[in-house]
């Protein structure tokens, strides 16, 4: 089960993701961050959690966790 943090996150993500599609913006983009938050869900630690033991590249290594999601999660 999700911890408060992982669903803060993953709530953030999603809403992203539905301000992006309603602006009209690439499907691509927006399933990216429907796919980042199912990620940040299932994560078995916390997003801070590997912030401070891996820093942003942590989270670049998990999947559909690009660059640009990564900095945002920082």
């Amino acid at each position: 089960m999700p911890t408060e943090d992982r669903t803060r996150y993953t709530d953030r993500l999603r809403e992203a993701a539905d301000l992006l599609e309603a602006q009209g913006a690439n499907p691509f983009r927006v399933a990216a961050y429907r796919n980042a938050a199912d990620t940040v869900r299932d994560l078995p630690e916390d997003v801070a959690t590997i912030v401070a033991r891996d820093g942003v590249a942590g989270l670049e290594q998990l999947p559909h966790i690009g660059k640009g999601i990564a900095s945002a999660l920082a």
